[in-house]
């Protein structure tokens, strides 16, 4: 898939093999559960935060999301983005000023438009998704459900299966969205859901860190392994698929032993 195009065009992540790094094992097997290579459904953490959080983010995070437009204190600087060298990265266009109607999401500069309230219209996130689906690129949304199912509404099905949703609830747990992934709204695929935030779940820690959600300001998803995966150049990572190959042949020689 060619979804790294947005975070390439801004030189944050050039390594040509997509891969989910080895740290992302305990978050693929959930707590008490086996693993089992056949049914398993590979997932990561994401943490994402303004400009002026973005420091409370761990350095360590599988994978990270931030901002290209905004106001100073939203949108990330290079140095942001520097700090997770190893993470996968998603970058969100709220077609503020320097991106109007969408205009970096649509030319590829930003991966994702933001349609919650105070943000880009779903008229003109319909229209930008429709100009990245005919450059060759896959389309993606942040909302919550009426958003998400909106700009559904107004696309084809045949737009509709190149475009991908990350949900915003937070009345989930994080098991229940989990279980979202996959699924679909309007026709959209949910590749992530975002279900703690400093509202919500105000004294959760952050993953990876030591201050609760209230302190550093930042929200947490879940999202499919493979959606924007961090970029691995280091020799011995092995990827989800690898690993589960790996398992598979062990489980074939066993029961043939």
């Amino acid at each position: 898939m060619s979804q790294p195009t947005g975070v390439q065009l801004m030189g944050l992540a050039p390594m040509p093999e997509e891969a989910v790094p080895v740290e992302a094992r305990e978050q693929i097997i959930p707590e008490g559960q086996p693993f089992n290579a056949e049914t398993a459904k590979p997932w990561v953490t994401m943490i994402d935060a303004t400009h002026a959080n973005a420091g409370n983010i761990p350095t360590d995070v599988v994978k990270v999301a931030g901002y290209d437009t905004g106001t100073t204190d939203i949108d990330w600087t290079d140095g942001d983005w520097k700090r997770f060298p190893n993470a996968g990265k998603v970058v969100i266009d709220q077609s503020y000023k320097e991106s109007p109607g969408f205009g970096n999401y649509a030319k590829g500069k930003a991966n994702i438009a933001d349609v919650e309230a105070g943000t880009g219209s779903v008229a003109d996130a319909v229209k930008a998704t429709r100009e990245r689906i005919s450059n060759g690129e896959e389309g993606w949304v942040y909302g919550s459900r009426d958003k998400i199912l909106a700009v559904a509404g107004e696309l084809t099905g045949k737009e509709q299966g190149k475009t991908g949703a990350w949900l915003a609830d937070w009345n989930l747990s994080e098991a229940e969205a989990i279980a979202l992934l996959g699924t679909t709204i309007g026709g959209i695929r949910v590749v992530a859901v975002q279900w703690a935030s400093p509202t919500s779940n105000s004294g959760m820690v952050v993953p990876g860190g030591s201050q609760t959600l209230k302190n550093a300001n930042v929200d947490v998803s879940v999202t499919e392994a493979d959606w924007f995966a961090a970029r691995v150049g280091k020799s011995g990572d092995v990827s989800v698929r690898d690993a589960e190959a790996a398992l598979e042949t062990l489980r074939k020689f066993v029961s043939q032993s």
